[in-house]
């Protein structure tokens, strides 16, 4: 009787899968995606100062991350490590895609939110600025098992080609806020990318841990990825922080 039992909850759990990936993207939705956002998908590289707290001696080194561009005049989000205690990153520059053509451009970084673990950067251009960028879809909801592409970036040794990533929700969790994670792992240049649901439209940004405001810290729920849904940062794309003290004076000088 235990076998027959097993057996059948064996099967149902076949029957479940096989019906949830039914419901998919088809290779024509995936290159349109593609193309369609590709393009706002931009490196942002710069240089931290991080100190250790243990010994409070001082490391420089140099970075770079995905970045969002979010509108045409050039406001970028990436990812909220860049502003944390006991880190020090300025000197941005974001490299932007046009066709076959790559444009360098200075960035100035904006002051963090309290209420969203992403950083928000606006391209400086003497020149009107007229950027492909992401436009996010409002109140968006994703259900459990639901199948998402994420856009991200390859490693330099690919030459941080575009590239997409399907996965799936794999937990919904409705506390301190409703948190939808992510099957699996997110590597480095999926972070911060752009969150398509089997409609094309996009539904939020990836991300890992909660802001202070949330009920969370630094550490908190590390390490697995989460999708950041539109509604939770689109406030910040209408109506944009000011910028960080002293970041007139980002980049590097010498006296």
């Amino acid at each position: 009787m235990w076998i027959k039992h097993h057996g059948f909850m064996l099967a149902a759990a076949i029957v479940l899968a096989g019906s949830a990936g039914a419901v998919g993207f088809s290779p024509a939705q995936l290159e349109t995606a593609y193309e369609n956002l590709a393009p706002a998908l931009c490196i942002l590289l710069f240089t931290q100062e991080v100190t250790d707290p243990r010994t409070g001696e001082m490391q420089q080194q140099s970075g770079s991350a995905v970045a969002l561009v979010v509108s045409p005049e050039g406001l970028i989000i990436s990812n909220g490590h860049l502003q944390r205690e006991n880190v020090h990153s300025y000197n941005f520059r974001v490299l932007v895609r046009k066709g076959e053509d790559e444009s360098e451009f200075g960035a100035t970084l904006l002051e963090k939110p309290r209420d969203i673990n992403l950083s928000f950067l606006r391209i400086r251009s003497e020149a009107p600025l007229n950027l492909p960028f992401v436009r996010f879809t409002r109140n968006s909801r994703l259900s459990l098992g639901e199948e998402v592409a994420v856009l991200g970036m390859m490693g330099e040794t690919m030459d941080f080609h575009r590239s997409l990533h399907v996965t799936r929700v794999s937990a919904v969790i409705e506390h301190p806020r409703t948190t939808y994670c992510l099957e699996g792992a997110l590597r480095l240049g999926y972070v911060t990318g752009p969150v398509i649901n089997t409609r094309g439209e996009v539904v939020g940004v990836t991300g890992f841990e909660l802001s202070p405001a949330e009920g969370g810290d630094l550490y908190t729920r590390s390490g697995h990825p989460m999708v950041f849904q539109t509604d939770l940062f689109i406030h910040h794309v209408d109506s944009p922080p000011g910028e960080t003290e002293g970041s007139a004076s980002a980049e590097e000088a010498w006296l």
